[in-house]
């Protein structure tokens, strides 16, 4: 029994040290991470905020290299990860709004400049981050949207026709639509789902004079064409009514732009 007395104390000593390096490693990785780079004329500043169980990515735009005057500030929503053995974070989630975007991220620690590599999975980039602060503070997020491309269009005002060039519909997460183009807003309000056919949706104006409703589906083409077709308009005042919304972009990939 003597004898197994320190081997007991060697195995706990073990079992401190590993629970120890664990709680180090949590530490290291909690707080505030940052990248900086030059992106066309502006000076752009990557950041990725850890808590203990989510991770949240800013990015920073700045019009000097000094960086002290912002020209934009962008963060996307907090997302949960997960730590595997081998010490790699990963983060699974999803982004869209009709046109659902599959996205897997890793960070893995560099141990020779204690800095983190972001491997971006949707992009297939990389970026080097090194620890800015200890702090771990969110900010508001973005709202997230869809931009879809019409064609030329015409409607009634009272007094005038309008003619609209070129037009963007931008469908957004929490429910909200904007029509705009040519300088001047089509038609902006609501959008919901249809309980029974996820696919399709109508937009509820409440600003402008272009229709009261307009009921769209989202059709897939091809994995990498998609559009919204108008089925149905209420109370029209188009004289030349769209009928495609050509898929464009989404703010994820605005956001890494």
């Amino acid at each position: 029994m003597k004898k197994l007395i320190p081997l007991l104390i060697i195995c706990l000593e073990v079992l401190c040290l590993a629970t120890s390096c664990g709680e180090i490693e949590k530490l290291v990785l909690e707080g505030t991470w940052k990248s900086d780079y030059q992106e066309g004329f502006f000076y752009c500043t990557e950041k990725a905020v850890f808590t203990s169980d989510e991770v949240q990515m800013i990015k920073i735009k700045y019009k000097d290299k000094n960086r002290r005057f912002v020209w934009s500030s962008e963060a996307m929503a907090p997302m949960p990860y997960t730590i595997g053995e081998d010490g790699t974070v990963t983060i699974n989630y999803s982004v869209g709004v009709m046109k659902e975007i599959a996205v897997t991220d890793t960070f893995t620690l560099d141990e020779t400049t204690a800095g983190l590599i972001w491997n971006r999975g949707y992009f297939k980039e990389q970026m080097a981050f090194e620890k800015e602060s200890n702090d771990a503070a969110f900010v508001n997020p973005v709202r997230a949207y869809e931009q879809y491309l019409s064609d030329v269009v015409m409607y009634w005002e009272p007094g005038e026709t309008v003619t609209v060039d070129s037009s963007s519909l931008f469908l957004y997460s929490d429910g909200e639509y904007s029509w705009e183009g040519s300088g001047r807003t089509v038609s902006r309000g609501r959008w919901v789902r249809s309980a029974t056919e996820p696919n399709k949706i109508k937009l509820i104006n409440e600003d402008g004079w272009a229709f009261d409703g307009m009921d769209l589906e989202y059709i897939v083409e091809s994995e990498l064409k998609s559009h919204l077709h108008v089925t149905n308009i209420e109370e029209s005042y188009f004289d030349m009514p769209p009928y495609n919304f050509d898929y464009y972009s989404s703010w994820y990939v605005e956001f890494y732009r």
